[in-house]
């Protein structure tokens, strides 16, 4: 988001401490700093609305609102760096540095309390305590995930998901952010067959749950998050080819693999790109049907989002209705 080497640079300070555990720090204090900011924005508006116009604004809503929304912006950047403060290597002066600052030798005292006194805390409670207390939280709303307040406040982690998976965003996907993270951080020395191979089970077993659960009331974006994991099984194991001496030494092979990788991706970002503008122009058709230059959709029978998951929702189950008749009257007749 920003870059606080630059603005110390830039501001002229000179700083004794890392830039980097500096850097740590603001970005795990970041969320509430936010909060804050947000909050007093928020107080603003509430003041200004309630003065000028009599309405009245939940801004304890809003200020919840807007931190979720920082905090899940921010996970993945607070759970890299907290991280980064435990991945160092040796070099052959045979001290250890950290991989992230080669100016800061590990197992110092300065380093050791950045890592016990910052970075512990922040996988405690951002890492960990925060994917947790929501599952907790949209656990004791499950009954009631369809209430308008519960959907404003907390509709960023469940919106779209039927309610026996209502933990998907939280769990199972951050589940896979840490895991990957980890592998880039703690373990980055080691193999990358190995690296490699974990994010394979782990994107295997994501798979398996997708199966499983098909979280998505949509099934089209179960078929978009089914094509988001091929692509990433084909790319971890499209690199391993990469690490062979054979293919190293062959750029007709190495520029083949490459075309390879790009176009199964490129297929999956086409696929997702024309599936979030379907779903946003038909969300929004209404809109579009008054403006001047879209007068043409008005002589033309567009289904709104809605509708046009409720007919597909009805297609499905048709699908499924006919397919288990012919699977029962196939079974009758191999009993006979």
């Amino acid at each position: 988001m920003f870059s606080t080497d630059c603005i110390a640079k830039q501001m002229g300070f000179e700083i004794k401490t890392s830039m980097f555990f500096i850097k740590v720090i603001v970005y795990g204090l970041m969320p509430i700093i936010s909060m804050l900011i947000a909050g007093f924005i928020w107080f603003i508006f509430y003041m200004v609305k309630y003065y000028r116009d009599g309405v009245e604004i939940n801004i304890k809503q809003n200020m919840r609102v807007s931190f979720l929304i920082i905090v899940y912006l921010m996970y993945p950047s607070i759970t890299n760096l907290s991280f980064s403060l435990f991945n160092c290597f040796s070099l052959d002066d045979s001290f250890s540095y950290l991989r992230r600052d080669f100016e800061i030798k590990c197992n110092t005292n300065e380093h050791l309390r950045m890592a016990f006194s910052i970075g512990i805390p922040y996988i405690l409670v951002w890492v960990i305590a925060f994917p947790v207390y929501m599952f907790r939280k949209l656990q004791s709303l499950r009954g009631n995930l369809n209430d308008k307040d519960v959907i404003t406040s907390y509709g960023l982690f469940f919106v779209g998901l039927h309610d026996n998976a209502f933990f998907w965003e939280v769990i199972v996907t951050n589940a896979r952010k840490l895991i990957f993270i980890i592998c880039s951080t703690l373990f980055s020395s080691s193999s990358a067959v190995i690296k490699a191979l974990i994010g394979a089970m782990v994107l295997f077993l994501q798979m398996q749950l997708l199966h499983y659960y098909n979280p998505y009331i949509d099934p089209r974006f179960n078929t978009i998050e089914h094509l988001a994991i091929y692509a990433s099984i084909f790319t971890v194991f499209a690199g391993l080819f990469f690490l062979e001496s054979e293919v190293q030494t062959n750029n007709d092979a190495k520029f083949m693999l490459f075309l390879v990788v790009l176009a199964f991706n490129l297929y999956f970002l086409c696929k997702w790109l024309y599936r979030i503008s379907d779903v946003t122009f038909r969300t929004q058709v209404s809109r579009f049907r008054d403006w001047s230059c879209c007068r043409f959709l008005r002589r033309r029978e567009v289904n709104d989002y809605d509708k046009d998951l409720s007919l597909m929702l009805q297609s499905v189950k048709e699908q499924n209705s006919s397919f288990s008749k012919r699977f029962f009257i196939s079974r009758m007749k191999s009993g006979k």
